[in-house]
């Protein structure tokens, strides 16, 4: 996998990210299956240590999350929002909705909840 990514804070409250992805990868029955995605989003401060923030993927959306329908020329856009609380701790909690269109009429909805701590 090749991944440069560009994140760009234009000012205190304000964060926007464009990533890009190429995949090269190999299964059991095929190797040299390319893939390219990529990734714009954008985020607010709407009050202290609360975020709101929202992006449109085109291509593979979570890389933690991928299956092997996603290898090679995967054809999706997914669009989402979502919601991060940042405690004193540097605790995060994030809530993200989702929505993913594929090929083939295939639409998909999905809510997920994270926790990440900072050191």
């Amino acid at each position: 996998m090749v991944s440069p990514g560009l994140s760009y804070d234009w000012n205190p409250k304000w964060t926007f990210g464009l990533h890009y992805a190429y995949t090269n990868t190999t299964t059991a029955t095929r190797s040299g299956i390319a893939g390219n995605s990529l990734d714009l989003r954008g985020a607010h401060e709407i009050k202290p240590r609360l975020w709101v923030g929202a992006g449109y993927v085109a291509g593979v959306d979570n890389f933690d999350l991928y299956t092997i329908d996603q290898s090679g020329n995967f054809k999706s856009s997914t669009v989402f929002g979502q919601g991060r609380y940042i405690f004193k701790s540097l605790t995060s909690v994030v809530g993200t909705v989702s929505h993913q269109a594929r090929d083939g009429g295939v639409h998909m909805n999905r809510f997920t909840f994270g926790l990440t701590q900072a050191f």
